[in-house]
């Protein structure tokens, strides 16, 4: 009995791309870099250096995940370079997409709102790095 193949319907609001030719072995890779959004935070990953743009401040981060798989030490001063083209592979994705986080001049959208203390941190050590969702699940690329 042969099985029949699952179908899968995708609609207009989802970005993908087809991973038929990953699955039928005809390359080894699905695509260069990985875009993820959440609200007005959005997260670039190329298998090695993960870019994070936070438009509400215009905040960027970067990460070896490499050899910091749990985003411990921010490399956005110290690696202009690899910073410089990560955001302008984020650009260059928004610009595709006609995203509403970057200006028609190719400038990424910084609405400057300032940053809000919790007034209670529930026991929390602020000098202590945040070891929540990402611990252990940085995204690979196949």
């Amino acid at each position: 009995m042969s099985k029949k193949p699952n179908i899968i319907f995708i609609t207009s609001d989802i970005d993908g791309k087809s991973l038929s030719s990953l699955i039928t072995g005809k390359t080894s890779k699905a695509r260069e870099e990985i875009h993820c959004q959440i609200d007005n935070q959005h997260m670039l990953h190329n298998g090695k250096y993960k870019y994070l743009y936070f438009v509400d401040d215009g905040k960027e981060l970067l990460f070896d995940n490499t050899v910091d798989e749990i985003d411990e030490h921010d490399l956005s001063e110290t690696e202009k370079n690899v910073l410089d083209k990560m955001r302008n592979a984020l650009v260059e994705h928004l610009q595709k997409e006609k995203h509403e986080h970057i200006t028609s001049d190719g400038i990424l959208l910084n609405l400057n709102k300032k940053k809000i203390r919790p007034r209670h941190n529930n026991g929390l050590k602020l000098d202590e790095p945040c070891r929540g969702l990402n611990q252990g699940n940085t995204p690979r690329i196949a």
